[in-house]
């Protein structure tokens, strides 16, 4: 019942569909055993009078219309239900995608994506079975039980039974089934996700795979799991293995248990050969539906090992969402100033950053820089909620941002984290990610700010070029300078630049930084960079160390305290002459 009910909020919508095409199963029934009673009407015309082709051809005439009603009727269920279950199909994924795209950042730390990606594809599509094909086979199963069986009934009460005791093993032999399909099953589903998980993570590593020469290692690990899926798959076709043997041989038994009967009947002189003709036909007609009852329950079972699959990941809160009662800022959009207040922030036990305290005035440009480690691009992860944020720790404009409703706070911050993401489309759809119908112009305005037009000017198709999954056909600069092109394109009123430079060259980036002083006046731009020269004009520079404010100034005056600030930029100042050497 429980998987029943997690189905039905996303059948409901279609059941129209599933009512229209349920109501088609009685008249595909009735057409179906209409054939073995108008034979046993030919049977008894040929014995009562050989000679009468009139009233045979009128039999004959019933057949063929009765054939043709049926032939309709199904297709009439066939293409209602499915149709309908496909629709589910469609919601449930969506559904399931849409909670998956609601989840904070911490969930997809942990997550593996080729395991999303089965739930996604193959659980949704088992689900979809049970609301389509299941429900289809399991109604025309009960009707056509609800309605032979009378008929049997009316011809031989004996013989009825006589068919029906060995058909009634079947439900022993589901319950005893059933339950060991749906583990086997779950298993095969779990070593799927780690299978698919094992081919993303190689595939988008392709470069580091190939680096260090680990191609046979890979091939291995991945024939092992590989292995582990087979293993359980051949688990579940042995149960299935199992099943139909025994449905078929229950089949088989019924049909020779009617003969039996039947024939010490007939020597009785108790049962006529068309009474015989009609129950066969019954009895064949039962035979499969029965028989389905088997593929029935497997299909189930696998969708039940589904259902729990997805309801786990349905059941994940998340850990960022927005707010029950939002605060408007007053002119309905975001300025900029950045406020934030002794912010203590931990992944698990340990703090990462300690009562840190940041003010960013609206228009001003704050850098923030310190060690490896030291928590910068955690801090300014926090900004647009990325995790979650401590209450009354971060500001913008004077408001809590737990109190800001996230597609104001996300949609007013151009945020470019150190490792930059590029979709599997062209250059410009990558840069005009963030903008619903962006003028050519604009897209080419900020891809000169950020000095990557002349790259893409060298591209054969320019803009219009498709740089691969994850940008694998730009370079580590390239793909940094569409990031900061597709921050900027969105006009933010906050401009996060979280180490976005370090891929690019010295005098590359001191054009792009000169560019950018035009392009974000009158923007609130804090800078995270392990360069000096990328900070030193900041009006206010903030010095992490061990996830707190060691030192903060401008460029003069934190040289002037000779701390960690001083130390980092006497280390730069040497590294960069030991290059020119």
């Amino acid at each position: 019942m429980d998987t029943l009910r997690f189905i039905w909020p996303y059948v409901r919508p279609h059941w129209r569909g599933y009512a229209l095409g349920l109501l088609f199963v009685p008249f595909s029934v009735a057409a179906g055993l209409s054939t073995p009673y108008l034979t046993g009407e030919a049977v008894e015309v040929l014995e009562r009078s050989p000679g009468q082709t009139e009233e045979l051809w009128r039999v004959l005439l019933w057949l063929l219309a009765l054939s043709a009603l049926g032939a309709a009727s199904l297709f009439a269920v066939r293409w209602l239900v499915i149709g309908a279950s496909r629709k589910t199909e469609f919601d449930l994924r969506n559904r399931l995608f849409r909670h998956l795209q609601a989840l904070d950042q911490l969930y997809f730390k942990h997550a593996r994506t080729g395991d999303l990606m089965a739930r996604i594809t193959s659980d949704v599509e088992a689900v979809r079975t049970i609301a389509g094909p299941v429900v289809m086979y399991s109604a025309r199963t009960l009707v056509l039980l609800a309605a032979a069986v009378p008929l049997m009934l009316s011809v031989s009460p004996a013989l009825t039974l006589c068919v029906m005791v060995p058909l009634s093993l079947l439900t022993l032999a589901v319950r005893m089934v059933g339950p060991r399909v749906h583990a086997s099953v779950l298993r095969t589903q779990e070593t799927l996700s780690e299978l698919s998980s094992a081919a993303q993570e190689d595939f988008a590593g392709a470069r580091v795979v190939k680096s260090f020469a680990q191609e046979e290692h890979e091939i291995r690990a991945f024939g092992e799991i590989a292995q582990r899926y087979l293993e359980r798959n051949l688990e579940v076709s042995r149960i299935q293995a199992i099943m139909q043997p025994i449905l078929g041989g229950v089949g088989d038994a019924s049909m020779i248990a009617l003969l039996l009967v039947s024939g010490l009947l007939m020597l009785r002189g108790s049962l006529e050969l068309s009474e015989l003709v009609k129950l066969a036909g019954y009895q064949l007609a039962l035979i499969w539906p029965m028989i389905s009852i088997g593929w029935i329950v497997n299909q189930f079972q696998r969708g039940r090992a589904s259902v729990d699959r997805l309801k786990a990941v349905l059941a994940v809160e998340p850990a960022v969402k927005d707010p029950p009662s939002p605060s408007i800022p007053a002119l309905g959009a975001i300025e900029g100033a950045v406020s934030i207040r002794g912010l203590t922030f931990s992944y698990g036990a340990v703090p990462v950053l300690r009562h840190v305290s940041i003010e960013a005035p609206a228009g001003k440009t704050v850098a923030i820089v310190g060690r490896t480690g030291s928590g910068k691009s955690t801090l300014v992860s926090l900004i647009p909620r990325i995790y979650p944020v401590p209450d009354g720790s971060v500001f913008v404009d004077g408001i809590d941002v737990n109190r800001l409703p996230l597609e104001l706070l996300r949609r007013s911050i151009g945020f470019v984290p150190q490792e930059s993401f590029l979709f599997s489309r062209t250059v410009s759809e990558n840069i005009a990610f963030g903008v619903e119908e962006p003028e050519p112009e604009d897209i080419y305005d900020v891809a000169e700010t950020t000095r990557f037009s002349k790259d893409i000017d060298q591209l054969p198709r320019g803009y219009e070029e498709l740089v691969g999954e994850r940008g694998v056909t730009l370079s580590g600069g390239q793909k940094q300078r569409a990031a900061i092109s597709r921050a900027l394109l969105v006009k933010p009123a906050i401009l996060i630049l979280d180490d976005a430079l370090s891929a690019v060259d010295t005098q590359t980036e001191e054009e792009i930084l000169e560019n950018l002083k035009g392009a974000t006046r009158g923007v609130t731009t804090i800078v995270v960079s392990h360069r000096i020269s990328s900070i030193r004009h900041a009006d206010r520079i903030y010095v992490l160390g061990a996830g707190a404010v060691a030192e903060e100034g401008t460029h003069e005056e934190l040289l002037r305290l000779d701390g960690i600030y001083a130390d980092i930029y006497r280390m730069q100042l040497l590294s960069d002459e030991l290059e020119h050497m």
